[in-house]
């Protein structure tokens, strides 16, 4: 496969627990530019945890910030960017992304997504006003409703990318990397 052509302007966007981070990383190496993830770099610049930026300055705030770096990074060449899973949730976002990126929807199965982010911590949306993680069927019932409510500008995506959960990172970046390839040479 001759990577020279290869978009190098690429967003993944999806599901908390799609794998964006992973993924991103594997793809920037195959293709040979730069990793960002956009949570990463929100903490760098805030100065605080994507967990005490819910806390300390509330979910709005947090997604106004979201926002602003992501218009920020939209633009920029030869990276892979990977998105937080609530960051896709304006048409007006959408449209910028696609306008300069490849948009990639991350769409494991959703089984494979619960698995991963239950129990976790570092995740405010998931957690009980005592810190502690929500029970499994309460996560469940949440999960499916913020899915829902998101999924209608995932689906936008220039591509859909549905790992297999028994794939390795690896297979899952060669995978993806083949749809790419499919896409830039039909586009």
């Amino acid at each position: 496969m001759i990577l020279m052509n290869m978009i190098s302007e690429i967003v993944l966007c999806g599901f908390m627990g799609a794998g964006k981070s992973k993924l991103g990383q594997l793809l920037a190496g195959m293709l040979s530019v730069r990793f960002e993830d956009l949570d990463t770099e929100i903490v760098k610049y805030e100065g605080l945890s994507i967990p005490e930026l819910f806390t300390e300055k509330g979910e709005e705030y947090f997604r106004k910030v979201e926002s602003r770096y992501l218009m920020q990074k939209v633009a920029d060449k030869n990276r892979i960017l990977s998105l937080g899973g609530g960051a896709m949730q304006s048409q007006q976002m959408i449209n910028e992304v696609k306008a300069h990126n490849l948009l990639i929807y991350l769409d494991p199965p959703f089984d494979e997504i619960l698995s991963r982010v239950k129990g976790s911590t570092k995740r405010p949306l998931l957690l009980q006003s005592d810190g502690t993680p929500k029970p499994e069927q309460e996560l469940r019932t949440q999960l499916q409703q913020m899915l829902a409510s998101r999924l209608p500008y995932y689906q936008q995506a220039h591509v859909i990318f549905k790992p297999d959960p028994s794939w390795s990172p690896i297979r899952s970046a060669t995978e993806l990397m083949l749809l790419i390839s499919s896409y830039e040479n039909t586009h």
